[in-house]
Formats: C-alpha cells, structure tokens, sequence
C-alpha cells in the first residue's frame, strides 16, 4: 500500500438472525400535529387553552389581601393593562369574590366592597361609572378548596379565592323592527247610478165594434 493513501475498508456482511429472535415491525411516526389531531384528549385541552388565552383577552382579575378591600400595586397594574385593550364603549361587570373565612354575611359584604373598589378605579381612568355593573358572590364561587383553619399557611392557599373579575359585555344585537308594508289605499269605484226603467204606457187604440157607424 502506497504511503498517504487511504485505506479501503470493506463493509461489513449482515449478521445472521438467530432462529429463536423475534422480528418486531417499527411502525413509522406520525408528524406531531397528526398526533394531536388524533388524541381527543390532547385535541380537548388544546381547544381549551385557546379559549383560555381568548377569554384572557376579555377578562381582568384583581387579587386582594386577606379581609381587605383595597387594591393591591399588582391589581392596579392588572387593571391597567386590561384597559388598554378594552373597548371604551361596552358594558362593564365586577364581580367580587371571598374565601371561606369568616361568617358568610361579612364574605358577601367584603366580596361587594371588592367590586366597588375596582368600580371605582376604572371610573376615575377610563370607563363611565354608569356602564360598571357590580355582583357580590361572597364565598359561593371559589377558585381553589384549602382545609384548614384561619393559619397562615390556610390564607395563603386561599389567596386566588380574595378576587375581583371584570368582563366586558358585548352590546346586544338589536334587529331593527320591521314596519309593516303601507298598502295602497283603495279608492272603491264609483258604481253608475241606474236609471229607473221608465215604461211607456200605450194608449190602446179603440176598434169599433163591429155595426156601429162611424162618422
């Protein structure tokens, strides 16, 4: 063999396969949106998400501290940036939430106080206080379920349930009324007055009878 020269390597023959191997078939694999297409399940939770992320368009969420109805800096902030995508002329509804904690008429009392206050920080920024709705749900609607008593460790786990949401309301589509078609009023034609048939009486002329003389 020349120096320098590269050498040539033969290719390897197959092995044999041992009798007793067993031959598995490799199926071939999907492209991955084929995949999600055919996993209902995986095809439900990309839909949801999608509705999600629309719905976060629509809606703003502002959290409270614990038995406070004060807007908290991040509140603010969430509120804020949901006004620079809302439509200035739709109807706007707050609804406000509580925890667990606590007598159910102070939750429901301290929940509308929670939407009074994000009432009244979209109306001093942008929105007419006459198109914000409020709704009070109290502790009805919670958003996670934490056993426990009043600890710490209870109020942080409760803290998603201290809220306030806000969602716009498209306006209603109103059809307009259709008014009923005008007819054309119809004149009656005047019938011609019938002339009263008029008979002619005949004067019956006289014959003379028969012998009489005429003059």
């Amino acid at each position: 063999m020349a120096a320098g020269s590269a050498a040539l390597v033969a290719p390897e023959s197959p092995k044999p396969v041992p009798a007793d191997a067993t031959l598995v078939a490799t199926a071939p694999v999907a492209p991955a949106s084929t995949q999600i297409s055919n996993n209902p399940e995986q095809a439900a939770k990309t839909e949801a998400a999608r509705v999600h992320a629309e719905k976060a368009q629509q809606e703003a969420l502002a959290h409270f501290e614990f038995d406070s109805a004060a807007l908290t800096a991040t509140g603010r902030a969430m509120l804020d940036a949901w006004l620079l995508q809302a439509s200035s002329d739709l109807a706007i509804l707050v609804t406000g939430h509580a925890d667990r904690l606590g007598p159910q008429p102070y939750n429901e009392k301290l929940s509308l106080l929670r939407a009074q206050a994000v009432k009244k920080y979209l109306s001093e920024k942008a929105s007419p206080a006459r198109r914000i709705q409020v709704l009070a749900k109290g502790e009805a609607l919670p958003v996670v379920n934490c056993e426990g008593d009043a600890t710490p460790e209870t109020k942080a786990c409760l803290a998603p349930n201290r809220r306030a949401e806000v969602t716009a309301k498209p306006k209603p589509i109103v059809k307009p009324i259709a008014k009923p078609a005008v007819k054309p009023a119809v004149k009656p034609v005047a019938k011609p007055i019938a002339k009263p048939e008029v008979k002619k009486i005949g004067i019956p002329s006289v014959m003379p009878a028969k012998g009489s003389i005429v003059d």
